[in-house]
């Protein structure tokens, strides 16, 4: 556990700071684990301006929206004193804290095919924290529990049940693979350090450089990286922190604490959807300034048609208004969850030997697969609607029904009718992996619910986030 340096010192007066480490009682024990190279920080509203968080104040407050941040200092910054600026210059990368928690399930269907779409987003996902695992046959305020559904005791199992049903209180799988209590999220998506055009951000498909991310605000996203190199550079990042490529139910994780009362919904019953980024430079930590109208033309017509720009008006990160792209809806929040571009996702339809599925074209090979918590695996698929095999948490087979729209071509789920395509092995792409969020030019089809599948190849709308995984000393 962190903790803040302090010297004592009779003839100079100081004394040491024997205030106890704040922690929010709501957290039940989850509050932010804070290791080696993490600084604790808070984010001013009014500007965005950083400065180094007294973790022995209320420096959180997720009952009120207000998420924990901390950040990375490149190498050779200043530590600073606690109150005192961090030039924007001297970080290297923001993250956000995820605390442990369960959630109660609300939707047990096994949807296979498409039908009509049925708006599910207004209801507030229920949320509990704690570092406790739910059971099968236990209870909470009154109310059943299941066991998470597990492969091998690491990871959701995909397509199972288990003993869960509907509205029953579950762990949710993110948080299990690596015995933590909650994990820390790349604030922004990836960006490539020193490029300065589009251009630039999209030429490095190096696997070695990991000392090249950077996780900021006004970046060009690092874009064009096949799966294979953002699973291996993210894993290089940070390894003493578990560094990691973001997983789809950690993904899942952050869409259902950003639909809850913690997040985006006043209310249990009154959710709003985060703005897009729409800059079609992939700029990081921008928001439209216009919710979209239209989404992108049918998937069918991607590569010819001219995208949407009903909404390319946009707030710059240093833009207090540019909060309405965030997760928290202030700047505690997680940005480009919608637009930006899309992500890739440590998720993989894997079948060996089967050439059909493009996964030896995503730079993946089974050396990549040795450790279990560092991907999540999906049962072998063969349409886009098989929804049925998805893993209870990771915010895809639970948005449904789904529904067909724009001339039969594109499928949407009942959250903010965000795109919603299942991985497959017969379709366009014959996807390996999930990606999600969408990108700038997808209009209302984007959205931190939104999901697609993808082959897992270099893509210049494609890229990617860094999660951080540490965990507590045991006593």
């Amino acid at each position: 556990m962190y903790e803040e340096k302090k010297t004592f010192d009779v003839l100079k007066g100081t004394i040491p700071d024997f205030r106890p480490i704040y922690k929010e009682k709501l957290l039940n024990g989850t509050d932010p684990v804070l290791k080696e190279n993490l600084i604790p920080v808070e984010i001013n509203e009014s500007n965005g301006e950083v400065t180094k968080a007294d973790i022995r104040e209320t420096w959180y407050k997720y009952e009120e929206h207000k998420w924990a941040n901390a950040v990375i200092l490149k190498e050779g910054a200043t530590e600073l004193e606690v109150g005192a600026e961090i030039q924007e210059s001297d970080i290297e990368s923001y993250f956000v804290w995820i605390p442990k928690y369960k959630y109660k399930i609300f939707d047990m269907e096994k949807y296979t095919t498409s039908g009509v779409v049925k708006d599910k987003s207004q209801k507030a996902i229920e949320i509990k924290f704690g570092t406790d695992n739910t059971t099968d046959d236990g209870e909470i305020d009154g109310e059943s529990t299941c066991k998470t559904p597990m492969i091998n005791e690491v990871q959701g199992a995909s397509g199972s049940d288990g003993k869960c049903q509907k509205d029953y209180w579950m762990t949710h799988p993110a948080f299990l693979a690596f015995d933590a209590t909650g994990f820390w999220v790349g604030k922004f998506e990836t960006g490539y350090a020193g490029a300065n055009s589009v251009t630039d951000a999209q030429a490095h498909n190096n696997a070695t450089e990991a000392n090249k991310i950077v996780i900021k605000p006004n970046q060009y996203s690092w874009r064009n990286i096949s799966l294979g190199n953002a699973f291996r550079t993210s894993l290089n990042y940070e390894t003493n922190l578990q560094s990691h490529l973001m997983k789809n139910t950690e993904w899942g994780a952050v869409a259902y604490l950003t639909h809850s009362i913690y997040g985006k919904c006043e209310s249990s019953d009154n959710c709003t959807e985060i703005m897009i980024n729409n800059s079609q430079n992939c700029i990081t930590g921008m928001s439209a300034k216009n919710k979209p109208t239209t989404g992108y033309p049918a998937y069918k017509d991607y590569k010819t048609s001219t995208p949407k720009t009903n909404n390319d008006i946009s707030w710059t990160y240093t833009d207090k208004n540019s909060v309405l792209a965030s997760t928290s809806g202030n700047y505690s929040g997680i940005y480009d969850m919608s637009g930006g571009v899309w992500e890739e996702t440590a998720s993989f339809m894997y079948q060996s030997g089967n050439s059909n599925i493009n996964y030896s074209k995503s730079g993946m090979n089974d050396n990549d697969l040795t450790d279990k918590k560092y991907y999540d695996v999906y049962n072998y698929s063969v349409l886009i609607t098989e929804y049925n095999k998805r893993i209870l948490g990771d915010a895809t087979g639970e948005l449904g029904p789904f529904g067909v729209v724009i001339k039969g071509q594109d499928i949407m789920s009942s959250m903010f009718a965000d795109y919603a395509n299942f991985l497959s092995n017969n379709s366009y792409l014959s996807g390996a992996c999930f990606t999600r969020g969408g990108d700038s030019v997808n209009g209302t089809d984007a959205g931190v619910f939104a999901f697609d599948e993808y082959p897992g190849v270099n893509g210049d709308l494609v890229g990617f986030r860094v999660v951080l995984a540490p965990t507590e000393e045991k006593s």
